[in-house]
């Protein structure tokens, strides 16, 4: 996918799109993020810093300035995030709109089952949609159109990459996908026309839109590439996640320096299962656990504060600049999430040393293959054994620490990734 540049410009521009990245730039920010906005944001800093680019990055509008420099990434505020609220209402527009079907003739439109709510519910859902295409066709005038970008690079099966894949298609400016989980390379609500909703809510006819006209597509393993290619007979390249593992030198830590197993996650119970931490922290008493848990869903945060056993401390909210310190006091990090790409927990655990205890998740089979720590199955109770082995066995443990530090160093160091992305950018159609 090469992408030529007139003699009048001298860089290639780049647009980074993923929405809520804002905080990983501006950490008084308060709004939540995740691994794969970290991995967009290493990506942007990486890119910038390389002779021959303009960086801009597009996030959520918080109140901050319309355009904001970050080093040398320019951020656009652009779309406000859904709210709860609005999310709700969106729901309850589309399950209204489905009970309605268009038809030749008069009147246009046949509703399938009548009910007494449909006299407000109609009108207001036809409302609320038509706001949000008008919020989508702003999103796509402000890319085609303010900031024209030469290649747009969406990260993750999202309604903000299908919408920013869409306004490339039909222009010389090329997209390039970045998919962010397994779930996403395999999902069967993704087909065209779709009313169905995937695993996290993004709308499935959208989703396999922005999979079908992405002029390229990056994935985090070989798993995903193969699953890409069986499911949606797309090819794709392999990049893994990038990551910056700082100046400072490394020595092998000791476990007795390490008081606690740390969990990190969302507060969601479909892909992060912060229950199944609860239950091993009651099956492991003597193991101090921290969680620090984004209170994405504040009834299942509250619920699992409250079932928390003694030796569970619950942190709320740690901003990035902040989470090594937390890395690098703990002996274990432990995944309880069925189903990933490829963690970015998994990385900054390999920064500290730090061997990682989990339930299912093992991109490409690394965790076992090449000895950074224990994949013990969903089973509290083999969580359990296995914790207590890598917490008591310092032999071990310190081959873990090793293997994971030495892995990341070797297959994710930002330097490399970059490099990969800008062979990716220059590479004929």
């Amino acid at each position: 996918m090469s992408v030529a540049t007139s003699p009048q410009q001298s860089a290639l521009h780049v647009c980074f799109v993923s929405l809520a990245a804002y905080p990983v730039f501006a950490p008084a920010s308060p709004s939540l993020f995740g691994g794969a906005e970290v991995r967009a944001a290493t990506f942007a800093r990486g890119l910038a810093g390389c002779p021959g680019y303009r960086v801009s990055f597009l996030v959520y509008d918080e109140g901050q300035s319309r355009v904001e420099r970050c080093g040398a990434v320019t951020l656009y505020a652009t779309w406000h995030a859904v709210s709860p609220a609005t999310s709700f209402l969106l729901r309850r527009a589309e399950r209204t709109l489905e009970n309605v079907q268009r038809r030749s003739g008069f009147p246009p439109i046949r509703i399938n089952h009548y009910h007494p709510r449909l006299i407000w519910d109609l009108p207001l859902s036809l409302l609320f949609l038509l706001r949000r295409a008008v919020q989508r066709r702003g999103l796509q005038k402000f890319l085609t159109g303010t900031i024209a970008p030469d290649v747009v690079c969406c990260f993750g099966v999202n309604e903000a990459s299908a919408l920013a894949i869409e306004a490339c298609h039909h222009t010389p400016r090329k997209s390039v996908l970045f998919i962010a989980s397994d779930h996403e390379v395999s999902a069967r609500e993704y087909y065209p026309g779709s009313f169905e909703r995937g695993r996290m809510g993004e709308p499935g006819g959208l989703a396999w839109l922005a999979i079908a006209r992405a002029d390229h597509i990056v994935v985090q393993t070989a798993r995903q590439q193969q699953a890409l290619r069986a499911r949606f007979a797309r090819d794709s390249t392999v990049i893994k996640n990038p990551f910056d593992l700082g100046a400072a030198p490394w020595e092998l830590p000791t476990p007795a320096t390490r008081p606690w197993a740390l969990w990190i996650g969302r507060a969601e119970s479909v892909q992060k299962r912060p229950e199944l931490c609860l239950e091993l922290a009651r099956l492991c008493p003597e193991i101090p656990f921290v969680m620090i848990l984004n209170p994405t869903d504040r009834v299942i945060f509250q619920k699992i504060r409250d079932a928390a056993p003694p030796n569970v401390r619950i942190i709320e909210r740690v901003p990035y600049a902040q989470m090594d310190a937390y890395y690098a006091q703990a002996r274990v990090l432990v995944s309880t999430t069925a189903f990933e790409g490829f963690p970015n927990t998994f990385l900054q655990a390999g920064k500290h040393g730090v061997p990682i205890l989990a339930s299912e998740v093992d991109p490409d089979g690394f965790i076992t293959r090449c000895g950074c720590g224990l994949v013990a199955g969903a089973a509290p109770e083999q969580l359990a054994a296995a914790l207590r082995d890598l917490w008591c066995n310092a032999a071990k443990w310190q081959a873990c620490s090793q293997s994971l530090r030495a892995y990341v160093e070797s297959e994710h160091a930002s330097a490399g990734r970059v490099a990969q992305l800008e062979t990716l950018l220059h590479t004929p159609d």
